[in-house]
C-alpha cells in the first residue's frame, strides 16, 4: 500500500563500522653523519619541530579535555556518526579528513553545517538531535540521492495522534484505561504448559532492509531489500523475540520472508502462516507483524526518522492498526487499538521523540487471528539496521511490560 503526496510512504511495505587507524612515524635510515645543533639553520629547523610538537600536544590535550564532559555525562557510548556530524558536518567529511595526505589539515569549525549547535562538551540527547536534524545534505553524484535525518515524532500528549483513513471518529485517549481482556502469561502457562508460546512474531515483508551504516546517500538501483536475515527486518524481529523470551514471555519467531517470491501474495501467505501457528499453539495471544517503513520525498530524498535515546541513535517507530471497515468480520479491532494506544503512551513517556503518528486503516492487516495483534513499523529505508534494533529493543521492553501486567 503506497501513499503519495509531498512525501511518499509505503506501509506494506548495518553496528557502525569503526575503523582503527594506526599512525606510525617512520624514521628514514641513512649512513650519513647525524647533524648537530651548531648550525643556526639546524637550530631553526629543530625549533620549528619543537613548536610543532608542542602545538600538536596542546591540541590533543584540548580535544581530550573537551571530550571529558561527554564521557562523564553518564550517557551510553556516543555514536561515531554523531561526533562526525558535530565536528565535520558529515561522516563523509570525517572519512575524507582521516584519509587526507595532509595530517596537518585543520579541523572544521564546530558550527560547520550544523547551525547553532552547542559546544562539543555540552552534548545531551536534545543537542545531538539538533545536530542530526540541522546537518547539511551531502553533494550527490549522478544517480545518487541524499538520506536526510528527520524528526517525524508526534507533538501530542502521550503521543496519541493518528492518521485515520476510516470513517470512524476515534477518541484515542479513551482507550488508555481499557482492560485488554487477555489472559496472563501465568494463566496461559497453567492452561497450556510452561513453555507454550504467548507471542508470535512474523514478517509479511521480511525482505525489507535498511541503509548501510554511515551512509548519507543511496543509489537509485538500491531497492533496500535482501533475503539475508542478518541484514533485513527479520534481524530486528530477532531482537524483540530474544527480549520477550529473556523476561519470561515465551515467544516464537517465524523467520519466513513471505514476500521473497511474490510481494502481491505476501499478506495471503502470512495470514495462512499465522492461522497455522495459532492452530498448533492455541496459547498464542499476541501476533506482531514487524515491517520497515519507506518514506521518500518527491525529489527522491530518503527520510531517516531518527532520534537519540541515552546517547544511542534510535529509529523512530510507528504502529498500523487495522479495522473492520473493509473486513466486517474483524470485530475485535478496538482491542488492538487499545493495545496500540497503551504502547504508544509508554513509548512516549520513555522518549517523546520516539513515536510517530499512528496509522488507522480500513483493512484488517491480518490482525484478527489473535486478541493482541499489531503491525509495527520499525524505522524506515533511510535508517540503519542498528538504529532499527535499538528501536525494537525499546518497543519490546514496553510491550513486555504491558503483557506481564495482564
Amino acid at each position: 500500500m503506497n501513499t503519495t503526496s509531498e512525501i511518499q510512504s509505503s506501509y506494506v511495505s548495518d553496528t557502525p563500522s569503526f575503523s582503527i587507524i594506526e599512525v606510525t612515524d617512520y624514521a628514514e635510515k641513512t649512513d650519513a653523519p647525524r647533524p648537530t645543533l651548531s648550525s643556526p639553520r639546524i637550530q631553526r629547523r629543530y625549533f620549528r619541530s619543537f613548536v610543532s610538537v608542542v602545538s600538536v600536544t596542546v591540541a590533543i590535550l584540548f580535544i581530550a579535555y573537551s571530550a571529558v564532559p561527554i564521557i562523564a555525562a553518564g550517557a551510553a557510548l556516543i555514536d561515531r556518526d554523531l561526533l562526525a556530524l558535530a565536528v565535520f558536518g558529515s561522516v563523509a567529511q570525517l572519512e575524507s579528513f582521516v584519509e587526507s595526505d595532509e595530517p596537518s589539515s585543520s579541523l572544521p569549525p564546530l558550527s560547520h553545517s550544523i547551525g547553532s549547535a552547542p559546544p562539543l562538551g555540552t552534548f545531551d540527547d536534545d543537542a545531538l538531535r539538533h545536530i542530526l536534524y540541522e546537518s547539511a545534505l551531502p553533494d550527490c553524484g549522478a544517480d545518487e540521492y541524499p538520506i536526510k535525518p528527520v524528526d517525524l515524532s508526534v507533538d501530542a500528549e502521550y503521543g496519541l495522534l493518528a492518521s485515520n483513513e476510516t470513517a470512524y471518529e476515534i477518541d484515542l485517549p479513551s482507550y488508555l484505561d481499557d482492560d485488554l481482556g487477555i489472559e496472563s502469561v501465568g494463566a496461559l502457562a497453567e492452561r497450556y504448559g510452561a513453555d507454550s508460546p504467548v507471542v508470535l512474531i512474523v514478517h509479511t515483508h521480511g525482505t525489507e532492509a535498511y541503509a548501510e551504516n554511515s551512509a548519507d546517500s543511496y543509489s537509485k538501483k538500491d531497492n533496500c531489500r535482501t533475503t539475508d536475515v542478518n541484514k533485513n527486518v527479520v534481524a530486528v524481529g530477532a531482537v524483540m523475540a530474544e527480549y520477550f523470551n529473556s523476561v519470561g514471555i515465551p515467544t516464537l519467531h517465524c523467520t519466513e520472508m513471505f514476500d521473497a517470491d511474490s510481494y502481491i501474495d505476501a499478506y495471503d501467505k502470512s495470514s495462512a502462516a499465522v492461522r497455522e501457528f495459532t492452530a498448533i499453539y492455541p496459547s498464542i495471544r499476541y501476533v506482531f507483524d514487524l515491517h520497515r517503513d519507506s518514506v521518500i520525498e518527491s525529489d527522491l530524498t530518503k527520510l531517516r526518522p531518527l532520534t537519540v535515546i541515552d546517547g544511542e541513535l534510535t529509529a523512530q517507530y510507528m504502529c498500523v492498526i487495522g479495522t473492520d471497515e473493509r473486513a466486517g468480520y474483524h470485530t475485535e479491532w478496538e482491542r488492538n487499538l487499545a493495545l496500540a494506544c497503551q504502547l504508544q503512551s509508554r513509548l512516549w513517556q520513555k522518549s517523546n521523540s520516539l513515536t510517530r503518528r499512528m496509522s488507522i486503516r480500513s483493512a484488517s492487516y491480518n490482525q484478527l487471528w489473535a486478541p493482541g495483534s499489531l503491525l509495527l513499523e520499525i524505522g524506515s529505508c533511510g535508517n540503519t539496521l542498528d538504529e532499527a534494533k535499538a528501536c525494537a529493543k525499546t518497543v519490546a521492553e514496553q510491550l513486555a511490560a504491558i503483557i506481564l501486567e495482564q
